[in-house]
């Protein structure tokens, strides 16, 4: 509904039942395009200050270990374009956030768009297990949100600092030792 209609069409999920999805630590979004499916599970949505942080830190503070947003892409035959679930799962928490007054601080240094963009809330793919026919997708959806629901207690944290590159390589790790090698994510 949200690639057609905008994020607006669905604003009413949240509102009608006065749910704060940035108090939320994981949002499930699962992806059905072209009889094929997909997930998306937003993480820590309402630590995105956490995102604009580093750019205001002095030297002592570069290493300080901080919850971060990002997005979780999992494509158990990595069909779906992710750039355009990105897009609009982006729209999305823009247009929730505006709703609901939140991040107004963020919002008056923001000339891109957003506050809610790739800078701020990376896409990864972790390397998961995938299905080797046409038709477990489903499948694959049900068993990869247990995993990081499993992953719940954990924490999703990285050493933020001034140098982006870094910080991409604290995301990697991240995925490495929470997602890909934790017995959640063994399907066996």
């Amino acid at each position: 509904k949200i690639q057609d209609q905008g994020a607006e069409s669905v604003g009413s999920w949240t509102r009608r039942r006065k749910i704060d999805i940035f108090e939320k630590k994981f949002i499930f979004i699962p992806i059905n395009d072209f009889l094929h499916w997909s997930l998306c599970v937003v993480v820590n949505p309402g630590m995105i200050k956490n995102a604009y942080s580093n750019t205001d830190t002095n030297e002592e503070d570069e290493c300080v270990e901080k919850d971060v947003p990002f997005l979780l892409f999992l494509d158990s035959l990595k069909a779906h374009q992710k750039k355009k679930v990105q897009r609009h799962i982006y729209s999305w928490l823009n247009f929730e956030a505006d709703r609901l007054g939140r991040f107004q601080d963020l919002k008056k240094d923001d000339d891109n768009g957003g506050i809610f963009r790739y800078i701020t809330m990376p896409l990864l793919e972790p390397k998961v297990p995938y299905q080797d026919n046409g038709w477990d997708c489903g499948v694959f959806v049900c068993r990869y949100a247990f995993s990081v629901l499993r992953l719940r207690d954990k924490k999703f944290a990285v050493a933020t600092g001034r140098n982006p590159k870094e910080k991409k390589y604290n995301m990697k790790v991240l995925l490495q030792n929470v997602i890909t090698k934790s017995d959640e994510s063994n399907f066996n």
